[in-house]
């Protein structure tokens, strides 16, 4: 009796929540059709449960987990702007709790049913056509095929405001007065731009010289990588798949003829990871190894401003994994890190590259003190004082934005010079802010950080223009009435499945499973391959200056079909 109670309680609590999530009538047929699916659905669910076994309660962490943070990032998303609204008390009511449950109830029962079977899935194979070079050659043409009409449409690339700055830099001559983009990638992209130049003596063939070179180099990772799997015996099927999704994702067609540092990045991080996967299963750390390490190490601390803190929580967990190659390891680490700071230190100095600004890395205090503003919170008259010094809390309300702190970091009363000569005095503050106010510091904070876990957010993900400059860069389509309409359909959110590509919360939620699996399957020393993406999200949930940029993350997407893999891989060494 009590699991008949039960199997009816997880019923209605679940077709409750779909009404609240959709706002679908209850008299609508597709009401009907989703109780008797989710009857069906969770008939003989218990079975499935007793199966498991103590297994049964990861499924019900990581569901529950899921559950929440989809809920609340929901009711955060929904009341974003709101000056009145509290967050906490919309997220503890009957409702919330309806669709917590309901959701917890329809994940945990997916999981019981077919991550069993999902396990069994092979993906190797020991049958093998080509050579790895023939593969290579072919997987690089096909991807740089599919992106031409990218090329043709965008030509001679996508350039926002921050790449206009670093082309700006090297034009007229090599100028770079500071580090607020890697001095590395402005200095390679102005390399290239001035062969280009020198070839064609043309602004536009020299910035699409530009975009081709970085097209290659994006497309031959990739294929590196699918020839990396393939020496590891993955099926053919699931290598076109990948394959597939390297050349069609407007994704990857999008940012190959973008000028960020976050595409070439993403390239370079792919590499780190399946360094670090090959160092974990050789047997040796010989000369030709280290060097590979230290070079790839260079890259993504040189690649990104905040490598650095991802790479430095790396490092234990490295003199973990390869500890049995302790001295190998720990004097790659010491020459990487070395050199990375003879670099930004010395050197920099001598070409008098400057820092970028501390509010670069205090986005999320000053969201803290922005929403505090926005939502009209009593300051003391001391407190008020501190403030107006840096900024005036009548403008810092009326800039406050949930999405970016970028109007309050960029506009010109915002007087940066004065936290960075006074930055324990500004720390004291925000802590005690955050102490007097822990909601609306905390309202802000998941505001702040929303996208990067919740998967229902919509945010510009790529750009499709030039920004104006005065370089005489302007855009150029090429690709014809069709080719131009396609490339610009391609990346809307109103395409069905297609669009789910842009949810950076779905690509982590995903990472998140895969990590699960490999719980699951008792494999924990692979998770260790983890850690790298992990510190990427870390450093984002800490210190992200907009809530949802998706070129952040471009790295994720790049590793993505590494990270769905390795749960299936059988690599030599198993815990």
């Amino acid at each position: 009796m009590k699991d008949r109670l039960w199997f009816i309680f997880k019923v209605l609590v679940t077709v409750l929540m779909f009404l609240n999530i959709t706002n679908i009538k209850c008299e609508s047929l597709f009401v009907f059709l989703f109780l008797i699916f989710i009857f069906l659905f969770y008939r003989n669910s218990s079975a499935f449960i007793k199966e498991c076994g103590k297994k049964a309660n990861i499924y019900r962490l990581f569901s529950f987990l899921i559950s929440i943070s989809q809920v609340l990032g929901s009711i955060i998303y929904k009341f974003q702007f709101s000056r009145d609204v509290s967050v906490a008390r919309e997220f503890f009511t009957v409702k919330s709790f309806i669709n917590v449950f309901g959701l917890y109830f329809l994940i945990f029962t997916l999981l019981t049913r077919y991550v069993p079977e999902l396990l069994k899935i092979n993906v190797l194979s020991n049958k093998k056509k080509y050579s790895n070079l023939k593969l290579f050659i072919i997987s690089l043409i096909i991807i740089l095929m599919c992106w031409i009409p990218y090329f043709l449409t965008l030509y001679p690339g996508v350039l926002t405001a921050d790449s206009i700055s670093q082309f700006s830099s090297f034009v007229n001559g090599f100028n770079i007065v500071s580090d607020h983009h890697p001095v590395i990638h402005t200095v390679f992209i102005g390399m290239i731009y001035n062969v280009g130049f020198f070839m064609f003596h043309n602004v536009n063939l020299a910035t699409g010289f530009v975009s081709i070179t970085q097209m290659i180099i994006m497309a031959s990772i990739f294929s590196y990588f699918l020839m990396w799997l393939y020496k590891r015996n993955v099926s053919r099927t699931i290598l076109i798949l990948i394959l597939l999704y390297f050349s069609l994702s407007p994704i990857h067609g999008y940012y190959s003829v973008t000028m960020w540092k976050d595409v070439l990045f993403g390239g370079f991080f792919l590499l780190f990871t399946l360094n670090i996967i090959d160092l974990d299963q050789s047997n040796s750390f010989d000369t030709k190894q280290i060097v590979k390490f230290i070079l790839l190490s260079l890259l993504i601390l040189f690649f990104r401003n905040n490598a650095l803190y991802v790479y430095i929580f790396c490092i234990p967990f490295f003199i973990y994994l390869y500890k049995n190659k302790l001295f190998n390891i720990v004097l790659c680490i010491c020459i990487s890190l070395l050199c990375f700071f003879i670099v930004k230190g010395p050197v920099f100095r001598y070409f008098n590259i400057k820092k970028s600004s501390s509010s670069e890395y205090i986005a999320i205090p000053l969201q803290q003190v922005g929403r505090m503003s926005y939502k009209y919170v009593d300051f003391s008259e001391e407190e008020l004082d501190i403030i107006n010094e840096l900024i005036p809390v009548d403008a810092m309300s009326n800039l406050y934005n949930p999405m970016t702190v970028d109007f309050i970091k960029f506009n010109s009363l915002y007087n940066t010079s004065v936290f960075d000569a006074n930055k324990t005095k500004y720390f004291k503050l925000w802590f005690n802010l955050v102490l007097k106010h822990p909601s609306i510091a905390i309202e802000s904070y998941l505001n702040s950080t929303l996208g990067y876990w919740y998967s229902g957010v919509q945010f510009w993900a790529v750009g499709d223009s030039i920004d104006k400059n005065d370089i005489g860069i302007y855009s150029a389509p090429k690709g014809g009435k069709y080719i131009n309409r396609y490339v610009t359909e391609i990346k809307s959110y109103d395409i069905p499945i297609v669009s789910t590509q842009w949810s950076i919360g779905l690509c982590f939620i995903l990472i998140a499973f895969s990590c699960l699996l490999i719980i699951i399957k008792r494999k924990m020393r692979f998770l260790i391959y983890y850690v790298p993406i992990l510190g990427i999200w870390l450093t984002l949930m800490v210190a992200s200056p907009v809530f949802a940029e998706f070129r952040y993350v471009y790295c994720a997407y790049t590793c993505l079909p590494l990270f769905l893999l390795i749960p299936f891989m059988k690599f030599k060494k198993v815990n």
